[in-house]
C-alpha cells in the first residue's frame, strides 16, 4: 500500500523527461517555452528541475480554450468570396 503524504501540498512532479515526452519535443524547446513563459518556471532538487504537473495542465487547459475562442471568432467571420460575390 502506498502511503501519500499528510500535506495537501504533495503535487506530482514532472520531470524534464517527462514534459518532452507529454508534447513530443527535445529539452531545448521545453527550455525556450520556460523561458519565455509558454511553461510555468520549474522548482529545482539537486540540480533536477521538476514541473508541478498541475500548473501544466491548468496551462494546458488555458491555451486550448484560448485556441477554441480564436477558431470559433474565426469561423464568424465569412469567406472573402461572400463578400465579392454581394458587392456585384
Amino acid at each position: 500500500m502506498t502511503r501519500k503524504p499528510k500535506t495537501e501540498s504533495w503535487k506530482r512532479k514532472l520531470t524534464m523527461r517527462l514534459l518532452c515526452d507529454r508534447y513530443g519535443v527535445c529539452d531545448r524547446t521545453i527550455d525556450r517555452w520556460t523561458a519565455t513563459g509558454v511553461l510555468p518556471k520549474p522548482m529545482t532538487i539537486n540540480r533536477i528541475r521538476f514541473w508541478d504537473e498541475e500548473e501544466i495542465e491548468q496551462r494546458d487547459r488555458e491555451r486550448m480554450a484560448e485556441a477554441n475562442s480564436t477558431a470559433c471568432r474565426g469561423n464568424q467571420e465569412e469567406p472573402a468570396e461572400v463578400h465579392a460575390a454581394s458587392s456585384a
